[in-house]
């Protein structure tokens, strides 16, 4: 059907406009970050990986993979890696946007292009996981809890509030203090 674009075409269209940093925070996650950090190279992202003080070889396998790892000595926490990644990446001021994407292989990186399209529309964009195999009933009572009062709050539907897999403006990112 020619109405419909070449999908391939498509997404390099997306990731010819948009220069962006892929962001991973990771805590003891070896047996997925090296598969992750390779598809992302592949794709030609920049990556940057923080480990957490992961007590596993979860920063050796992406530095060989080809990201930059930034280490924390000792756990610090998501929010620390995050906020640390972001420094680091908006330092150069050479992206137009940065995708956090977790570490454990629940995120498709082949979504990337749908965030980046939708970003730019938008400051932050909120991808959805795809559910890898069971999550407990508390967590998930607590997520659509969660993702019913913030999207009560913001008058919109918000699917999946906690996802770690998000694109941001860089722009947006520099003139918040994280």
């Amino acid at each position: 059907d020619p109405s419909i674009p070449d999908p391939v075409a498509y997404v390099q269209g997306v990731l010819d406009q948009v220069n962006v940093c892929i962001l991973i925070p990771v805590y003891n996650e070896c047996k997925e970050i090296g598969r992750l950090v390779e598809s992302l190279k592949q794709k030609n992202f920049d990556v940057l990986v923080v480990d957490d003080g992961s007590s596993d070889d979860s920063g050796k396998a992406a530095r060989e993979q080809g990201a930059v790892v930034i280490r924390h000595d000792q756990k610090q926490g998501k929010g620390r890696s995050l906020r640390d990644g972001f420094e680091f990446i908006l330092k150069g001021k050479k992206y137009d946007g940065v995708v956090t994407i977790d570490g454990d292989g629940q995120h498709d990186p082949q979504s990337i292009p749908r965030l980046l399209d939708a970003l730019a529309g938008a400051d932050l964009v909120v991808g959805w996981r795809a559910r890898r195999g069971p999550m407990p009933f508390s967590r998930v009572l607590s997520n659509g809890f969660s993702s019913v009062l913030v999207s009560l709050a913001a008058r919109r539907p918000l699917g999946d509030v906690h996802s770690g897999f998000r694109a941001y403006r860089a722009e947006r990112l520099a003139g918040l203090e994280i």
